[in-house]
């Protein structure tokens, strides 16, 4: 249930628990009207046991609990927190229903106050223009249960520009402008293949995926498309809880072997 709601949008979530945690006010405010004076009698104790709508209050502010752990597991907390303020909009209009409450034109400014900066709060933040990085690149062999490890500086352009260079313990650079491939090795550009070609293009696009847009959440795992899903298992990007860019790039192959790229002074505009 979790990998499954991870991936909707945070607003439909946030707006289902505030629902919820709407509706746990309501059935609360209506069965205190239908239970007895407060006392260790058992009058009191009966009206608080038979009252089916005190049993519907509890199962919402259960089920808005169960909602608000998923939604700050799998999106950062400051991104989150705000959009509870959606419950005070969504018990207002439950007011005006269930109990006929009068709503000023002050409190509705309010409330469309509420909404447009829990809209901004949500929205997906917008891809990045330049993005550049040192990287660290740690290859694991299963079958050896060896580690080689290269270094070296990435940098992305808008809209479809990738310079991948590393520079220990070997000089290479793959750079990707477009649809052209363009790879180099020690200063001289080596040939590549159409298929050759074709999987680096992809490769390359996952890099300027991982890059190039903010996380809204700690990771996530990149759907595999074309010939990806035929060389990796798996490919997650893992985001920094602060910056909400990209930090760290695990691709597990379908053999056993991980290849982990963790990206460092990371730079974007």
């Amino acid at each position: 249930m979790i990998e499954i709601c991870s991936k909707l949008n945070i607003l439909p979530l946030s707006l289902l628990q505030c629902t919820m945690l709407a509706m746990g006010q309501v059935t609360l405010k209506m069965s205190l009207a239908r239970m007895k004076p407060f006392g260790w009698n058992i009058e009191f104790m009966q009206s608080v046991l038979l009252n089916w709508r005190f049993a519907l209050c509890g199962l919402c502010f259960g089920t808005a609990a169960l909602l608000w752990m998923l939604i700050i597991k799998n999106y950062p907390l400051s991104q989150a927190y705000p959009l509870v303020s959606l419950s005070y909009v969504i018990g207002i209009l439950a007011a005006m229903v269930f109990f006929h409450e009068t709503v000023t034109v002050t409190k509705w400014v309010g409330v469309a106050l509420i909404i447009a900066g829990c809209w901004l709060m949500a929205e997906p933040a917008s891809a990045q223009q330049q993005v550049t990085a040192d990287f660290i690149q740690t290859k694991t062999v299963k079958m050896l249960n060896e580690k080689s490890t290269a270094t070296g500086k990435m940098a992305y352009q808008a809209p479809n520009h990738l310079t991948w260079e590393y520079t220990k313990p070997f000089v290479c650079s793959l750079k990707l402008n477009g649809n052209q491939v363009t790879l180099t090795r020690d200063g001289k550009k080596a040939p590549v293949n159409d298929s050759a070609g074709k999987m680096l293009r992809e490769v390359a696009r996952v890099m300027m995926s991982s890059v190039a847009r903010k996380g809204t959440r700690s990771k996530q795992d990149l759907p595999l498309t074309g010939g990806l899903s035929a060389l990796f298992k798996r490919i997650t990007i893992y985001y920094d809880t602060k910056t909400h860019l990209a930090r760290r790039i695990i691709m597990q192959e379908e053999g056993g072997d991980v290849t982990e790229i963790v990206l460092k002074n990371v730079v974007s505009k």
